[in-house]
């Protein structure tokens, strides 16, 4: 997270729920943000309309009957604690559903979930959300459930079709970079998002000539939308033209915002040159140049970063050398490691750098299909039609290999990534108040007593007390401090975070049945998925290399995932047999690396 500039705040205790909004909303929206804290794929909408386009291909013999399992368990979970949801359907009907569905047939879960969908639609979830956000704002008191609403937020406004570009933008543009002295400033905010269709110019400029594929374009049909070449002479002012040498015009495209109206355009740009290349075998590889005109002929330099090396964290060259090391020490340890890892560090490289979503997404599922063994014991998914029966134990593989890393990881992740935060925030007072608490041997470990032991309540409090003008970091240690307390706390995030992950891996597995096997291709959810993906398999094998590096045994990629599988096992044991007790540098290395022999 980021603090921001608050120059502009002209700063009072009544804004400080205004702040954590502004703050959350540049959390969620930040393209370096952690997969944990950035907004949900898809809404309780969003998975109503996943279940019925699955439901129809259920129908359709396309899918598996058992996909529509994993994704009403997941709706049902959310439709529980969501307290929007039960304000349009009723408490009643909300009761009712979540009593039935298990009973009911596939189309009587088809027929409610459809209802509940068309139910949210037309802006309706999204009104009740904003009423209940300026109510929250105004009362200045509940950031846990101001926290979960600015969230649901986001998404409706994807859903509804805004770009989360323009969203960020409108953010910074209106708490950022104009003064805030007021609530009013809610009400302009929120005043951007208008829901009118408006109209815009987009002038995309190419580095190469494409002169040889200006016929196709004269040949598209695309609806209202006129298309023409422009020489840079005559361009209008303020659009650059340098390292240009065909520009093209793309007038008067209707949406919502700049942003969205250069992805139609760009799309369209795409589809040219991508049927020239299907057939000429040679593709155009070509750096393109966005510019968008509005009807106030205000011009936006659009400069898209879709690409997944543009939306995770990079580590420092120090640590990447350091990591880099002990990967090359695995490496050369045996012929087997050598193969295995140099295949999984070229697939790897490849998604990261790839253009093309779906490329990216079906690489880094296969590095996990490549770490399993094939076992048609494990969650094998039965079906009346005959199929094979290697592919449908896949997802069960894979569930069952990777989700004890993500589970053992998740902890840690929490508490570096909050540890993150403190060090951007205040180094000084991480480093005089927290590294020197007396506990453990890294910041990790100093940074986990901070936040889980009582006897740390002092150093919290002064913590709160300084950071009045960082509400969502206050707000966010405040949380994991009551989470991470005691043993009950942490056994419910953990098996929270992997009920979501499991749901999370078997929609990335439609996502690439659908490319593989019809062609269907959901670019906006899949940009989502694969940032989850590409957390996964980094989560897997940074800890593979490390469980590696430390076995006394020459140990193979799969001896370190079997091995880790059974000693999560006995935790999830432990953890589920004893009585809650409190975390205390007794106990604290076992929770915090959920291991065992700690």
């Amino acid at each position: 997270m980021r603090q921001n500039n608050l120059s502009l705040w002209k700063y009072n205790s009544s804004l400080n729920c205004l702040l954590f909004f502004a703050q959350r909303l540049d959390e969620l929206l930040f393209h370096h943000t952690t997969d944990t804290y950035r907004y949900s794929t898809l809404s309780l909408q969003g998975l109503a309309v996943e279940y019925c386009k699955v439901y129809k291909d259920v129908q359709n013999g396309i899918l598996n009957k058992k996909n529509l399992a994993y994704i009403i368990d997941e709706f049902s979970e959310r439709l529980k604690n969501d307290t929007i949801a039960k304000e349009i359907l009723t408490e009643e009907f909300v009761e009712r559903f979540l009593k039935n569905y298990a009973s009911w047939t596939t189309k009587e879960q088809y027929e409610n979930i459809r209802y509940i969908g068309r139910t949210f639609g037309n802006r309706h979830y999204y009104n009740h959300i904003v009423s209940k956000l300026k109510e929250l704002i105004k009362e200045n008191k509940k950031k846990k459930e101001l926290d979960e609403k600015t969230s649901l937020f986001v998404r409706e406004l994807l859903d509804c079709g805004y770009n989360a570009n323009y969203i960020f933008q409108m953010l910074h543009e209106v708490f950022f970079h104009k003064e805030v002295s007021s609530l009013d400033s809610l009400n302009v905010f929120l005043a951007k998002f208008d829901f009118v269709e408006k109209k815009y110019d987009v002038y995309i400029g190419y580095s190469s000539d494409m002169s040889s594929l200006l016929p196709l374009f004269d040949k598209l049909d695309s609806s209202d939308i006129k298309i023409s070449v422009i020489n840079t002479a005559e361009v209008p002012i303020g659009i650059k033209t340098r390292r240009q040498k065909t520009i093209l015009k793309f007038e008067s495209i209707e949406c919502y915002d700049m942003y969205t109206a250069f992805d139609i355009a760009d799309a369209i740009s795409s589809c040219v040159v991508n049927s020239y290349s299907f057939y000429r075998h040679d593709p155009y590889s070509v750096r393109t140049y966005g510019q968008v005109i509005d009807e106030q002929n205000i011009i936006t330099t659009i400069r898209p970063k879709k690409l997944l090396k543009h939306r995770v964290p990079i580590l420092s060259r120090e640590n990447s050398t350091k990591n880099a090391e002990l990967l090359m020490k695995i490496l050369f340890a045996s012929y087997e490691n050598l193969f295995a890892f140099s295949k999984v560090t070229k697939i790897h490289n490849s998604a990261v750098c790839s253009e093309s979503t779906s490329d990216s997404l079906l690489s880094l599922w296969s590095i996990l299909e490549s770490i399993v063994e094939e076992d048609s014991n494990i969650e094998e998914i039965k079906s009346e039609n005959s199929g094979n029966k290697k592919e449908r134990s896949k997802i069960g593989n894979i569930i069952a290999y990777t989700i004890p890393y993500l589970k053992s990881s998740y902890i840690k992740k929490l508490v570096q990534t909050c540890m993150t935060d403190i060090v951007r925030w205040n180094s000084s007072f991480f480093n005089n108040k927290i590294v020197t608490n007396g506990f453990g041997t890294n910041n990790i470990e100093h940074t986990f007593a901070f936040l889980a032991f009582a006897s740390e309540q002092t150093v919290r409090d002064e913590f709160y007390s300084m950071t009045e003008t960082f509400p969502l970091l206050r707000q966010r240690v405040s949380t994991l401090s009551e989470q991470l307390h005691n043993s009950k706390g942490i056994k419910a995030l953990i098996n929270a975070h992997s009920q979501r992950v499991r749901w999370h891996l078997h929609r990335i597995y439609r996502a690439r049945n659908y490319i593989i096997h019809d062609a269907k291709i959901d670019d906006h959810m899949n940009q989502e998925l694969v940032i989850n993906l590409h957390s996964y398999v980094d989560i897997v094998f940074l800890e593979v290399i490390s469980l590696i590096s430390k076995s006394p045994y020459n140990d193979s990629i799969h001896d370190a995932i079997v091995e880790h599988k059974l000693s999560t096992l006995i935790m999830d044991e432990r953890l589920e047999n004893q009585e809650n007790s409190d975390i205390t540098a007794g106990n604290a290395l076992q929770y915090l690396y959920y291991a065992f022999e700690l």
